[in-house]
């Protein structure tokens, strides 16, 4: 069930007064809130089985997205990232796409486990 909208623009808001943010964009219309504000734009745009297997693991532990997920809640949030290719909408790869695209800063698409590794590599190199 998704936060409520005001809960939502609150969360937003105190993440854009700190100095530096990261966000996790699944909710491409959450997502889309701080990109006029984002100077680099990273997605990881990973295979669904390497996705599925995370997801697993993640909700194993009884919570996802700080909340606790029982095991039906657990089942219907991996019944719905796996239709991740065939929904639309914001929350869609079609959708991700669509924001990746018009992102006019620097932007990055991983697409692999071994692109992940390299790009994170090279950006400890940096430090």
């Amino acid at each position: 069930m998704p936060r409520p909208v005001a809960e939502q623009q609150d969360m937003v808001a105190v993440a854009l007064s700190a100095a530096d943010w990261i966000v996790e964009g699944v909710f491409g219309q959450l997502a889309q809130s701080f990109l006029p504000h984002a100077q680099s734009l990273v997605w990881l745009d990973l295979p669904w089985p390497v996705c599925r297997v995370r997801l697993i693991k993640r909700l194993a532990g009884g919570a996802h997205l700080d909340r606790t997920q029982d095991s039906d809640a657990a089942a219907a949030l991996l019944a719905w990232a796996s239709e991740y290719d065939a929904r639309s909408g914001s929350c869609s790869r079609a959708g991700h796409l669509g924001l990746f695209d018009a992102f006019s800063g620097e932007k990055t698409r991983l697409q692999s486990e071994e692109q992940t590794q390299a790009w994170l590599d090279a950006r400890l190199a940096a430090y």
